[in-house]
């Protein structure tokens, strides 16, 4: 015989089982389970009435049947036959999980959800070996309420009607391996921008910029500077951070010179990697640029990074920041945005003042799109804001797939109040992202 109960994540479920003809003797009942994920409480018997409690586990990613052997036996007199019962639990997953397959280091969902995703290494399909999952900045207080490892998933908890921005860490015996941005918007991205060229090459913007809570000049306030190479986002100088009881998170900054020279380090991309919460000044020093990642200008050395986002191979890495189904985009990509290829707009908020430039808007046959000036974070993580002053012009700036090696730079757009055009760009500045489809 069989009794069937169901059950729902951190739920106490009380068991009580009637059973005809259970006679006086010395009697013993016991419980047994397969599925060590369900604790239960000591049986009791009280007359013809076992009892006891079933506990779920605090998180259910998927339906499940549990079964529970309950069986009574008489020792005082054995040829008793012994009774058994089984039970049916129906552990259920809660109503708003959102469980992803998505295949990269930025997850989007909406507000509200219980975000179940794996852990996926970039766009590789390989998943990371960690052992525990826990958040490292969100842009909103309570915007994550709580962070699980589930096998080889991580969950997040979200806040009904709040969006932002999050990063999460997973770590393998409290070392960070690997970390996932977590997009929480209202709407799904989507392309909004594209451009031919000459070659017939289609490149396609998704219509809003790495972080942006919507795609209007208001959400893109929110959108994340970048490291060129690092797949890890930084919130905005005007966007406190905090942990997830809602604590002020802050900060570090640390000198690149001084890391290789401590560290005996040609470069410091596997030091910045285990530091999300660092951003890293630089000088000129022998570079002839500001660069966050190296101070030297061994060409060999650098034409080994400069396939971190793809631009060598032309294909999405691991390291790309963008989510799935987009890159960041190639240099060539930013054609689209010269004045040869699209209707350029200055865009202003009231005056039509150097400091009251907010970005430009690009419109052709194949749509439209906004690039916020939202400013950057300079070689000394000095904070440029697109409100800056009177005699402080602000930028759009994005980030290109490629390096140019031979100049010792990285690729960008950059977007002026008074010019807008792909150009070379020191990687020691932190600049946003605008992804293109794959």
């Amino acid at each position: 015989m069989t009794d069937t109960y169901d059950i729902v994540a951190g739920q106490k479920l009380d068991i009580s089982i009637a059973i005809e003809n259970l006679q006086d003797g010395q009697l013993s009942v016991s419980v047994e389970t397969d599925n060590a994920d369900y604790d239960f409480s000591l049986p009791q018997i009280e007359g013809n009435t076992i009892s006891f409690s079933i506990n779920a586990p605090d998180f259910i990613k998927e339906e499940t049947k549990v079964d529970f052997l309950v069986e009574v036996e008489d020792f005082m007199h054995e040829e008793r036959e012994a009774i058994s019962r089984t039970i049916t639990v129906t552990a259920k997953p809660e109503a708003n999980l959102f469980r992803t397959a998505q295949k990269a280091n930025c997850i989007i969902s909406e507000p509200g959800k219980i975000a179940c995703f794996k852990a996926f290494k970039g766009n590789s399909g390989d998943i990371v070996d960690f052992d525990t999952a826990k958040i490292i900045w969100q842009d909103q207080q309570n915007l994550v309420t709580k962070v699980v490892r589930s096998d080889d998933e991580i969950a997040a908890w979200l806040t009904a009607g709040v969006c932002g921005n999050a990063l999460i860490g997973a770590y393998y015996e409290d070392v960070l391996v690997w970390t996932y941005h977590l997009w929480v918007i209202n709407d799904t991205p989507a392309v909004a921008y594209e451009y031919t060229n000459a070659d017939g090459a289609k490149f396609s913007f998704i219509d809003r910029n790495l972080g942006a809570t919507a795609a209007t000049s208001e959400g893109s306030a929110t959108c994340l500077y970048y490291y060129w190479g690092n797949m890890h986002p930084y919130a905005g100088a005007a966007t406190a951070v905090y942990d997830i009881e809602g604590n002020a998170v802050e900060y570090a900054t640390e000198e690149t010179a001084t890391i290789c020279s401590e560290n005996s380090l040609d470069d410091i991309y596997d030091y910045a990697f285990t530091r999300p919460l660092t951003f890293f000044a630089s000088n000129s020093n022998k570079t002839g640029n500001y660069e966050w990642l190296f101070i030297h200008k061994d060409a060999a050395k650098w034409e080994e990074k400069a396939d971190l986002w793809g631009g060598v191979s032309g294909n999405k890495s691991v390291y790309d920041p963008c989510p799935e189904g987009y890159k960041v985009p190639s240099f060539a990509a930013l054609d689209a945005f010269k004045t040869a290829n699209t209707t350029q707009e200055k865009q202003f908020n009231g005056e039509t003042a150097n400091k009251n430039f907010i970005g430009w808007k690009f419109s052709n046959e194949g749509g439209s799109t906004f690039l916020p000036a939202a400013g950057d974070f300079n070689n000394a993580v000095k904070y440029e804001a697109y409100y800056n002053g009177e005699n402080t012009f602000p930028t759009a700036y994005i980030w290109a797939a490629d390096m140019q090696v031979a100049n010792y730079r990285a690729t960008c757009f950059k977007g002026t109040p008074t010019s807008a055009a792909p150009a070379g760009q020191p990687m020691g500045y932190a600049l946003n992202v605008r992804c293109v489809k794959e």
